[in-house]
């Protein structure tokens, strides 16, 4: 059986966890770029905990749009992570 090409976010987030950096997002807006911020925020986190909270950004429905269109390869929990910047607006 072969590996999936991309991860996917099997970690759920503690709630309290969530709800705080939905808390701070919102203070923070805008963010430039979204998966720099969610690292700086939470430098402890996991691959799959980081995965799991931007999870929980995109389905809280911030504005979230490309701020660019060149990947970017970003140090994720131990892990490099190839995505292209997205921005959060206010």
């Amino acid at each position: 059986m072969s590996r999936p090409r991309y991860p996917t976010a099997r970690f759920v987030a503690d709630p309290e966890v969530q709800r705080r950096l939905l808390a701070e997002l919102r203070d923070s807006l805008p963010v430039e770029d979204l998966v720099t911020w969610v690292v700086e925020q939470r430098p402890e986190a996991t691959f799959d905990q980081t995965l799991a909270l931007l999870k929980e950004i995109y389905a809280a429905g911030f504005r979230i749009v490309a701020a660019d269109t060149t990947p970017r390869t970003y140090r994720v929990g131990g892990r490099d992570m190839r995505a292209c910047p997205q921005r959060v607006e206010a």
